[in-house]
């Protein structure tokens, strides 16, 4: 809490700094001809500086960081082996649900009366270790393990006592991960999914509720745009599986999922302003929240407005989602940071496509959910210092990428940085200080040539069939023009073909 006290404060005073900056920058129009002053002014992070700071984490801390980097801890360490535990164990689990449920009932009944059966990896492992790692010989031991216990106690062998009551954080948030694997019996599912629901939501509930005191507590001026939010629609702000994905964002840490909740709205407020907080906040995946956002009519006006005002760079592809996930289920955005505009109002509307292009993924897609996103960046050497983003700007993306999205940032790719010794040694070790160190430590840079780069992106578990040809890869350039079409530009042309109409009338 202390270290996230101080990294607070300090961020108080980038943002400060950031918000004179930019007010200097735009009354001195040939700041634009250079990097911006507070950019050339700020500090910067030297590479011993980061070897110093790596070096001072504790070996969980160390292994986090590589697990984000690389989808999976260090081998040997002990995340590593809790993430191999859970692997077999959802091997049994897999090898279990294969077994028709007629033949498995008393196997179901023990699920019912106690969820966390399977999902814990504690109670699978002694039976796949008795069976030499078979998993499939482990599920029929399961199976026969709760035939025999209900032969000799009958209903006693379900009885609440039975279980001991030794579920512990890590098995709660495993399950409402996970929730259940459903069997070919609606029946029998129903049972599943309301023994789970009771078992899990006592203590989601909790969370929310340590949540909703942390918002309390959080001085206003913090929380403004949130308010805002909760007076004008508390049904989507307070709507449980929001919160839920923004304790899942923060490792369900109930106080910075209520920073990050805070932050999410005062985020979107800035760019999009108060009447266009609400907008597509009723896209919801399973339905729920839907009819609580704003009217139809103002969605399709505040949907318009934004294509309208941004169609030069959602044509232009600077940012839009990558197909598929990397091989970990992370999904992967691409900004090609070369085509970034030379004014503040343009580079704040790629901040409003990053934004949905981050939301849309968060809402549609449950793997990117759960696993996080990944940012592959390119500038190359056509990228000038005209094109680097004021402090408020770069303040701004740091907040919207590493403090508001409720998904989990995993890793930065930069790729292939100008050569240019202002990039090197002035702009890049300034963007890393802003950065701090939460974000330095996901921060990846690729230089050489583009086999170089895809070689090394590969080993991060990003394919070549994923990524634009400007890195070498076999993406087609039609990828960030469709996204662009049929995510906004729709909208654009259904305006324009009205627009005829009207025309035509007169």
């Amino acid at each position: 809490n202390n270290v996230a006290d101080e990294e607070e404060a300090e961020e108080e005073q980038i943002d400060e700094e950031a918000q004179s900056e930019g007010k200097d920058e735009e009354e001195d129009p040939l700041a634009l001809l250079s990097l911006p002053l507070a950019v050339r002014n700020c500090p910067r992070i030297s590479a011993s500086e980061e070897r110093l700071e790596l070096a001072a984490l504790s070996e969980s801390e160390r292994s986090r960081v590589r697990s984000d980097l690389y989808g999976l801890p260090p081998r040997g360490s002990p995340e590593f082996e809790r993430l191999r535990a859970e692997m077999s164990a959802n091997a049994v689990e897999r090898a279990i649900t294969e077994i028709p449920p007629s033949e498995r009932v008393a196997m179901l009944h023990a699920q019912v009366a106690h969820p966390f059966l399977l999902s814990s990896p504690r109670r699978v492992l002694p039976f796949l270790q008795a069976e030499g790692g078979d998993a499939s010989r482990a599920a029929r031991r399961i199976v026969r393990y709760w035939e025999e216990r209900e032969r000799l106690l009958g209903d006693d062998a379900f009885a609440p006592d039975c279980f001991h009551p030794d579920d512990t954080e890590e098995d709660f948030v495993r399950l409402f991960r996970k929730g259940f694997r459903p069997t070919s019996d609606s029946r029998v599912n129903e049972a599943l999914r309301a023994s789970l629901v009771k078992a899990v939501s006592p203590w989601l509930l909790g969370k929310i509720q340590k949540v909703e005191r942390e918002i309390e507590s959080m001085p206003r001026r913090k929380k403004e745009a949130l308010l805002e939010a909760r007076e004008r629609m508390p049904d989507v702000v307070d709507c449980e599986h929001r919160i839920s994905a923004f304790l899942e964002a923060e490792d369900y840490d109930p106080a910075g999922a209520a920073r990050r909740m805070a932050s999410y709205w005062d985020m979107k407020r800035y760019l999009f302003g108060s009447e266009g907080l609400f907008d597509g906040e009723d896209e919801e995946e399973d339905g729920e929240g839907q009819g609580q956002g704003v009217d139809e009519e103002t969605t399709e006006r505040l949907r318009r407005a934004f294509v309208e005002e941004c169609r030069e760079e959602l044509e232009s592809g600077i940012i839009y989602p990558l197909p598929g996930h990397d091989t970990f289920g992370r999904g992967l955005i691409m900004i090609q940071a070369e085509k970034t505009p030379f004014s503040h109002a343009g580079r704040k509307r790629c901040l409003k496509i990053l934004w949905h292009c981050i939301i849309e993924k968060a809402r549609a897609d449950v793997s990117t959910r759960l696993n996080g996103i990944v940012l592959v960046i390119h500038r190359g050497n056509s990228f000038s210092p005209r094109q680097v983003a004021n402090l408020e700007t770069l303040s701004r993306m740091r907040q919207l990428l590493f403090h508001a999205i409720p998904l989990r940032l995993c890793a930065i790719h930069e790729c292939s940085p100008p050569r240019g010794q202002w990039a090197r040694s002035m702009v890049i070790p300034a963007i890393k200080w802003l950065m701090k160190q939460s974000g330095r430590m996901k921060c990846v840079i690729h230089d050489g040539g583009q086999e170089e780069v895809l070689e090394a992106l590969g080993k991060f578990g990003i394919k070549t069939e994923q990524l634009p040809d400007v890195l070498g890869g076999l993406l087609e350039r039609e990828n960030a023009r469709k996204w662009a079409e049929e995510r906004f530009l729709r909208w654009h042309h259904s305006s324009e073909d009205s627009n005829g109409e009207d025309e035509l009338c007169t």
